[in-house]
């Protein structure tokens, strides 16, 4: 369901001419980054117990 519902939304933010997305994780949360970084989305930064996440639309 995660990821159709992002898809979902990534579409919908496309349709309305969304340059991109932009998202942080827990550094401890492996297994969201890891499904983020599935769905497109690179690392564009780290912060002490934050991975800042990037997808251009």
């Amino acid at each position: 369901w995660g990821r159709r519902l992002l898809e979902t939304l990534f579409d919908a933010l496309r349709a309305r001419g969304v340059p991109g997305v932009h998202l942080g994780a827990s550094d401890e949360n492996q297994r969201a980054i890891a499904f983020y970084e599935h769905l497109g989305m690179t690392r564009a930064a780290t912060h002490p117990g934050v991975v800042h996440l990037t997808l251009p639309l």
